[in-house]
């Protein structure tokens, strides 16, 4: 983790440099304390609120509090922060219609389809490397059915 000084700086810098070129971005401000593991979760909290609001006041549009999954603790910092905060979509998570009523302002899938994407094609290399042979996981889609996902509405 940079200082919260230098971490503001940096998205300050960031929404001036769009400001001037005209770009209309969203800033989404990571604070990563969540990933990382403490025995002190009052101070753990604390500085998230910090990092936070420094980071809101520095330009950021959104407080990004990577790896926060406990819904208690997630309603709390939406109250503290009184500003939008992303939640990861993520197994063990609220649901985003729980994260909605905890007013959540984004909920973000991040890594996490990929991560299930990627199970899926372990468990059939694993079955490719035992048995020689590819097997379709469950629910995987035929042929047919992924061409008519690339090609609905295009068609005239």
């Amino acid at each position: 983790l940079r200082p919260v000084a230098e971490a503001a700086a940096r998205i300050a810098a960031a929404r001036e440099a769009a400001t001037r070129a005209g770009v209309p971005i969203v800033v989404n401000a990571r604070t990563d304390l969540y990933l990382r593991p403490t025995t002190d979760e009052p101070a753990r909290f604390a500085e998230t609120v910090e990092r936070g609001k420094a980071y809101l006041a520095a330009g950021a549009d959104c407080v990004y509090p990577i790896g926060l999954s406990d819904r208690a603790t997630i309603g709390r910092l939406v109250a503290a922060l009184a500003a939008p905060v992303n939640i990861i979509l993520r197994p063990g998570a609220p649901s985003a219609a729980e994260l909605t009523e905890l007013g959540v302002a984004r909920a973000s899938t991040a890594s996490s389809l990929t991560v299930a994407a990627m199970a899926a094609i372990r468990r059939s290399a694993e079955v490719l490397r035992d048995t020689g042979r590819v097997e379709a996981p469950a629910g995987m889609p035929t042929h047919a059915e992924v061409q008519r996902l690339f090609s609905d509405g295009l068609e005239s």
